[in-house]
């Protein structure tokens, strides 16, 4: 499955696709990156309540009685992290990166939508805010996906 994303240049019928010889493969990287924090903060600012509260933090706790929701949202974290550096290393791939390349930088996507985008909107919201067990998990998946990646390649183990 490949997603084409046009931007209109002008008032013509000319669309520029990301997939076209004339962006850079990091500027594909960057484009994807800015695309995605744009859901997600568009996700946040309508279904969240994003910059609503000025920017506060709050103790989540982990997992445990004592959480709100048992640990439910860690695990949010750490299933949606697996899934962008899952989806987004393909089209890094596709985009001329080496795949051990894809792996990195879809994992620093992940860690950066999670950490930058979804924390510091989280720390403008009313119901969240900046959460250091957030961001410890969101740090802690980037690092047990670049041992995974490390472990793999020690092994020789060639990933499909």
């Amino acid at each position: 499955m490949k997603i084409l994303l046009h931007v209109n240049l002008d008032a013509s019928d000319e669309n520029l696709s990301i997939e076209d010889s004339s962006f850079t493969k990091g500027q594909k990287v960057l484009l994807s990156n800015v695309v995605m924090g744009g859901v997600i903060a568009t996700w946040g600012f309508t279904q969240w309540e994003y910059g609503t509260e000025d920017l506060h933090s709050g103790s989540e706790g982990c997992f445990g009685k004592e959480t709100s929701n048992g640990g439910s949202d860690k695990l949010g974290h750490f299933y949606t992290n697996y899934l962008i550096t899952r989806l987004i290393a393909p089209f890094y791939e596709d985009w001329g990166y080496t795949r051990e390349e894809a792996a990195l930088y879809s994992s620093l996507t992940a860690a950066f939508q999670s950490i930058v985008v979804m924390e510091v909107g989280d720390a403008t919201s009313p119901e969240h805010g900046f959460s250091n067990e957030d961001f410890a998990m969101d740090i802690f998946l980037f690092v047990l996906d670049r041992l995974n990646h490390l472990f793999l390649r020690l092994l020789k183990v060639e990933i499909q």
